[in-house]
């Protein structure tokens, strides 16, 4: 990839939206009350799952809130017409603690579903339950119980392989005490079972790195070939949360298997990422999804996340095309206009990533860009036809937002502590103070720790949020569908075009700018450093464009018309020749930009350079005005 002025992280680069587009290329269908049948509860913390095979098969779960019993109860609902209306199937029936549900749908009908289970104090043990479904979700079987596994997740192998109808349960575990006292950090514990759950191997129990802690995760994928990808975050035992507000202080990883969960491979880094900072983002919870399709990007995986910037907050992806084995450095996909000071952004969060059949990927969020008071969302989809290169502009797909208010509804958490204990204070000869503590719950400003979305068999995305719209947070979803197909390099005019970007430098020169037109201008010429001879056609195409100096940037003379990532440059008619000879140039291409909106030099001076976090390199180029990322295509042939 070539580039001028790339950013480096922990700031991501932000890939502006593709332009033009087709403004229906993104159609988004009614709003549908999923928890219509307990209208009256609250709802949080949400997943939902697609049949492999039948598109109109949904299952979808949540945490709900009981004031009678003053506990969350697990439910379950299902949809048979492909999301258009949706009924319970599951309600937990006791007083117990129900928490982090998950649901998966493998072949034949299969389904599972995960709890947290909490017994009541003083005991308070934690367990997880499985449950099995024979008929999609209907009707549940007795639950598979095993010790407490924190933010759980299942998947199920429908890849007709070797491995077919494995299911994987994957969590973070507490670890066994120790000889002081104390217990080791979460271990990440993986459950396999080859009979469809009805039993599971012994776990494959992974430590974090040594000096960090696991704190969470997400769902994992299984490629075409068997093989599972499972997904995990670590921070530092001890994070400096207020003295690293732009500084990596956790990482996202992945761990392998290729033999069915007997085994896993030593953890890949994802990304670097900053944790604390905005208390409904951090990115602890993060999502994947794998392309299962027989197309351009089969079997890229695709990882998303909330990444945070002091009191901001923004949606991150990052792919592998290598079955996890190295990452793309991630790349901003809300589409807002991103502040100067990335300290004053808005939050976006609760990201959830899908591909359909056509190997399409959709993204969904919250995104409190609507509100002024820093805590009302809206729901946006944004979708990539270029395996993640670039994304169309994003729309509303929840038809209200999630307001917040101290008039408003809400969810109370009513807890106690204190009264006897195992270990008095050694200062006390009785039990502590007995304590009441009502509080409005964390789920009233986040939304739980989970969203949903799924493509299912026939390519329709179906987004799963929480809104209160009608007073209680309730689950709703829509159909989503995108009008186009996935093609290398965005489109079919360009999908056989080779990426030779290694194989070349742009060399640039003459730039100017001109403030009165807020016009800038550069030459660039294309020069063949490799071996081979490149062969027309030769064209340029952007994968990012912005400014660093805080201006809003468009390209006033692509080729194809384009202003912004997916703009092409056709530097074909440029050659001497039909080809480009190893060490040979190209003639000067005139490159024109439009630069709006820029900041004042003396706010440029204030913000510069801690603040913007890697925007501008120190030392080369000073205030950039530009920021700009192509890769070259075309094609060779050896001398």
């Amino acid at each position: 990839m070539l580039c001028v002025g790339k950013e480096a992280l922990p700031q991501a680069k932000s890939i502006p939206s593709v332009s033009p587009t087709d403004p229906k290329q993104i159609t988004v269908g009614t709003n549908v009350q999923v928890s219509k049948a307990f209208s009256w509860h609250q709802h949080a913390e949400i997943h939902l799952a697609a049949d492999p095979t039948n598109p109109m098969k949904l299952l979808g779960a949540a945490m709900m809130w009981s004031d009678e019993r003053n506990t969350y109860l697990t439910v379950v609902y299902v949809s048979d017409d492909g999301g258009r209306s949706w009924f319970p199937t599951f309600t937990s029936t006791d007083d117990l603690l129900h928490t982090d549900p998950a649901v998966g749908l493998g072949p034949n009908g299969a389904a599972y579903l995960l709890q947290i289970v909490t017994t009541p104090v003083p005991d308070r043990d934690y367990f997880t339950y499985i449950h099995r479904s024979p008929d999609g979700g209907r009707t549940w079987k007795p639950p598979v119980i095993f010790p407490m596994l924190d933010r759980h997740y299942v998947m199920v192998d429908d890849t007709g392989g070797n491995h077919q109808g494995n299911v994987y349960v994957h969590g973070k575990q507490i670890g066994l005490p120790e000889a002081d006292g104390f217990r080791s950090p979460g271990i990440l514990t993986i459950l396999h079972s080859s009979d469809g759950g009805v039993t599971f191997a012994s776990p494959a129990q992974l430590m974090v790195s040594p000096g960090r802690r696991l704190i969470g995760g997400g769902p994992g994928v299984v490629l075409s070939d068997g093989t599972v990808v499972i997904p995990f975050a670590e921070t530092e035992i001890d994070p400096d949360i207020e003295g690293s507000k732009f500084k990596p202080n956790g990482k996202l990883k992945v761990t392998t298997s290729i033999d069915g969960g007997e085994t896993f491979s030593k953890a890949v880094v994802i990304s670097n990422v900053v944790f604390g900072h905005a208390l409904t983002s951090t990115p602890n919870h993060f999502y994947m999804a794998v392309d299962r399709s027989r197309g351009p990007f089969s079997d890229r995986i695709y990882a998303v996340w909330s990444n945070t910037y002091a009191n901001s907050a923004n949606i991150v992806l990052s792919y592998s095309a290598d079955k996890g084995q190295s990452w793309s450095n991630p790349v901003v996909i809300n589409d807002d206009e991103q502040p100067f000071d990335p300290a004053t952004g808005q939050v976006h969060f609760r990201p959830v990533v899908a591909v359909n059949r056509h190997g399409i990927i959709g993204v969904m969020w919250y995104d409190r860009r609507i509100g002024t008071n820093r805590l009302d969302w809206s729901v946006r989809f944004t979708a990539s036809l270029d395996g993640g290169e670039t994304f169309l502009p994003s729309v509303v797909v929840s038809d209200s937002p999630f307001t917040h208010s101290y008039d408003k509804a809400f969810e109370l958490d009513a807890s106690s502590s204190g009264g006897g204990e195992t270990r008095p204070p050694s200062n006390s000869s009785g039990g502590r103070p007995l304590r009441l503590n009502l509080a409005i719950s964390s789920f009233y400003l986040n939304g739980g720790h989970t969203a949903g979305l799924v493509a299912d068999a026939n390519g329709t995305f179906h987004p799963f949020w929480v809104d209160n719209r009608i007073g209680a947070s309730q689950i709703w979803t829509a159909l989503v569908t995108v009008n186009g197909q996935s093609h290398r390099n965005g489109s079919l005019e360009l999908a056989e075009f080779e990426d030779i970007s290694q194989q070349v430098i742009i060399s640039y020169t003459k730039p100017h700018y001109d403030y009165t037109s807020g016009t800038a201008t550069v030459d660039a010429q294309i020069q063949n450093v490799s071996r081979e001879t490149i062969k027309a056609p030769l064209k340029a195409r952007v994968t990012y464009l912005g400014s660093a100096a805080g201006g809003k940037v468009s390209i006033l003379n692509s080729d194809n018309g384009a202003a912004g990532t997916g703009a092409v440059w056709n530097f074909s008619p440029l050659l001497s020749r039909t080809d480009l000879i190893p060490g040979a140039k190209s003639s000067v291409k005139h490159l024109k930009f439009s630069i709006t909106d820029l900041h004042p030099l003396e706010d440029a001076i204030i913000v510069r350079p801690a603040m913007l976090a890697g925007r501008i390199r120190v030392g080369e180029g000073g205030l950039q005005l530009v920021n700009l990322e192509v890769r070259i295509l075309g094609n060779t042939r050896k001398q």
